[in-house]
């Protein structure tokens, strides 16, 4: 059996290059501003916080997710594994060269970050 490509790394360098070409894309002083889902470095703050309040705030969507199909499981397996940490993100602003860089608005794993392309 041979080796399966690694594709959470190819997502990850994509935004990393994603990240560049808006940089570069951008006018001097210009905002680049993202709303993104990331992914928890600790897997107790995902299962325990994020998802007992999602399922608190929505009992419906907790009884669904509860019930889904193998189609939808399969869906949502698939979402969750491309999600990139928050730190890796801000490290790809970082890398090229965004300055003011923050999270200015968090509800658990949803997130508004970015920075701004020096003049």
């Amino acid at each position: 059996m041979g080796a399966e490509p690694d594709t959470n790394a190819a997502i990850w360098r994509s935004s990393e290059i994603a990240g560049a070409w808006t940089a570069e894309s951008l006018v001097p002083g210009g905002w680049h501003l993202s709303y993104d889902p990331v992914r928890s470095d600790d897997p107790v703050v995902a299962a325990a916080a994020w998802e007992r309040v999602a399922d608190r705030e929505d009992p419906e969507a907790a009884r669904k997710g509860a019930h889904r199909s193998h189609e939808e499981q399969a869906r949502r397996a698939d979402h969750l594994r491309y999600l990139i940490p928050l730190g890796q993100q801000l490290a790809y602003l970082r890398s090229a060269r965004f300055e003011g860089i923050d999270v200015y608005w968090k509800r658990l794993e949803y997130l508004i970050y970015g920075g701004y392309r020096p003049a």
